[in-house]
Order: C-alpha cells, then sequence, then structure tokens
C-alpha cells in the first residue's frame, strides 16, 4: 500500500522556487514573475508554519487572525475584509477563538450592534509563543538577505496590494464600496522599531 507524502516532506522534496517563463519583457515582465511566485510563497510559508504549529490551536488562520488584533480590536467585518473571506467564515473562526479564550468581544463605540473583537492576554501568550517559534526559521531565511532588501520587498508588495484594491474596486463585478475603519496600508503597514 502506497503512503501518501506529509505537507512536510512535500516541502522538502521541492527546496527551489519555480521559475516561471515571462510572458513580458521590461516592468510587465518583472511584475509576472513576482506575482507568479506569491502563491508559491505563501503555499510554502504556510505548509512550513503548519509543520512548525500543527494544525490545530495554531492554524494559519488562527495565527493571523491573532496577529492582527495584537495591533488593536477590529470588528468581524473588518477582519473579514482584510483577508479577503466572508463574514460568516470569520465569525466562525472568531467565535473558535473566543471559545479558547484567546480573544473576546467588547462593546463598539461606533457601532451598536457590531461588537469590537479584542485579544485577551491568553491570546497575547499563545500568539508571543508562536513568535518566538518562528524566530529561529526567520533567521535562517534572511540569513543572505540585506535589511534594505527585505524593506525594498515590503514596500513593493505594500504598493501592490493597494494598487491591486483600487484596480479591483474598479471592475463591473466588484463589490459595491464599503467603508474602512482603517486605510489598507494602515492595516499591513508593521511599525517601524
Amino acid at each position: 500500500m502506497k503512503r501518501q507524502r506529509t505537507r512536510t516532506e512535500k516541502l522538502r522534496r521541492s527546496e527551489t522556487a519555480p521559475t516561471p517563463p515571462l510572458i513580458g519583457t521590461g516592468k510587465a515582465g518583472a511584475l509576472e514573475e513576482f506575482l507568479n511566485l506569491v502563491p508559491f510563497l505563501y503555499h510554502r510559508l504556510r505548509a512550513i508554519t503548519q509543520a512548525l504549529h500543527g494544525e490545530g490551536e495554531f492554524s494559519g488562520a488562527r495565527r493571523s487572525v491573532l496577529r492582527s488584533l495584537a495591533t488593536g480590536p477590529a470588528t468581524v467585518p473588518h477582519l473579514a475584509r482584510a483577508r479577503p473571506v466572508a463574514r460568516q467564515v470569520m465569525q466562525r473562526l472568531v467565535n473558535d477563538l473566543a471559545q479558547s479564550e484567546f480573544v473576546e468581544f467588547v462593546d463598539n463605540p461606533h457601532h451598536e450592534r457590531s461588537k469590537l473583537v479584542r485579544i485577551t492576554a491568553a491570546g497575547r501568550a499563545s500568539l508571543k509563543d508562536m513568535l518566538e517559534r518562528e524566530r529561529d526559521m526567520d533567521a535562517s531565511l534572511v540569513a543572505e538577505l540585506t535589511e534594505p532588501a527585505l524593506r525594498t520587498a515590503a514596500d513593493v508588495t505594500r504598493t501592490l496590494i493597494v494598487r491591486l484594491a483600487q484596480v479591483s474596486a474598479k471592475l463591473p463585478n466588484a463589490p459595491p464600496a464599503r467603508r474602512r475603519t482603517r486605510s489598507p496600508e494602515g492595516a499591513v503597514k508593521r511599525r517601524k522599531k
């Protein structure tokens, strides 16, 4: 009987990033290469974090929500728009986190019915544990990269996220514009130390 490979085994099997064929040249070709590499980066990072944290309590989705809430409370609709996932999916995820006592619901001074979700002390402690586990991995990831190169990569990625949101809003089948409680730049940009 043939045994299925685990995600970690599959990850080790393919250690190099694919080099997709470029359709364009210049900026268009560079953009295409970047956009083709983003899903590969996402899936590789997801596999690594699942191997590091497991599938249960520290799933990627739960970790992502705790990380977002570490900067301050937010509503479930805001958390959903930042991903983007359906509000109902985010509500189930936040309810699970609340049941585990990693987050709590508090009154929202700006909205009577839409509660704010706030990380608890237990949630902060869990997030701190996850981030500490990742630090060793992070150090080996960036060993050959300079800080300016990493900041440039973050700036380019942030700019593309904002521009993609602007382009998406102009598409004929785009959902109606929603009022944002935080700008896309603020939701993505991390504080400089």
